[in-house]
């Protein structure tokens, strides 16, 4: 399920978006910012936030990407080298204390 700003794209995660991203590729992505709407994880649990504007990514167009999660934020970097692909760097994450939440601890660590 994808809200207007659309979904957060994490490596390793599996999201679940209400539209399509198909033909997306680095020009469609950057200057744009994501909302995370449903975390999907290998082992089949899934989580949603209590708040989506907590959980976002924004694709700048210089390959740059800013994380809000919670109450951390972090960069990375991005690329997409075709449909269907969403590559990140290692993800630079400040961890402050957040409130206790399902979805705080369980999207750094995978």
């Amino acid at each position: 399920m994808v809200t207007q700003t659309r979904a957060m794209l994490w490596p390793a995660l599996l999201l679940v978006l209400a539209g399509s991203v198909r033909a997306q590729t680095a020009p469609d992505l950057g200057a744009t910012s994501w909302q995370l709407v449903k975390f999907q994880s290998s082992d089949g649990s899934t989580l949603s936030p209590d708040d989506k504007a907590k959980y976002t990514v924004t694709f700048g167009v210089d390959g740059s990407a800013s994380v809000r999660i919670d109450c951390n934020r972090g960069h990375a970097t991005w690329k997409s080298p075709g449909p269907n692909q969403l590559v990140f760097s290692p993800l630079a994450l400040r961890r402050a204390m957040c409130p206790p939440a399902p979805l705080n601890d369980r999207i750094p660590r995978d």
